[in-house]
């Protein structure tokens, strides 16, 4: 078993929460959208591994609000 993540990047919040395969939506941690990527990227896997709470991720799904820089 396994749960599936959700993300939503906007310009002035972050947000991650985790579902089941059920769609039964666990807890939900939202924050400000840091400007430093390095810092977004690390909160986004602290806020991750919460929501996980180590079960396995099954699926990412991710919306944000523009191009994200996949060099970094």
């Amino acid at each position: 078993m396994g749960i599936y993540i959700a993300i939503d990047i906007g310009g002035t919040k972050m947000m991650v929460a985790a579902a089941d395969g059920a769609a039964n939506l666990g807890d939900r941690e939202r924050c400000p959208t840091p400007k430093d990527p390095q810092e977004a990227i690390a909160a986004l896997h602290g806020k991750i591994e919460r929501e996980r709470n180590g079960q396995r991720v099954l699926g990412i799904r991710m919306a944000n609000c523009g191009p994200i820089d996949v060099e970094l």
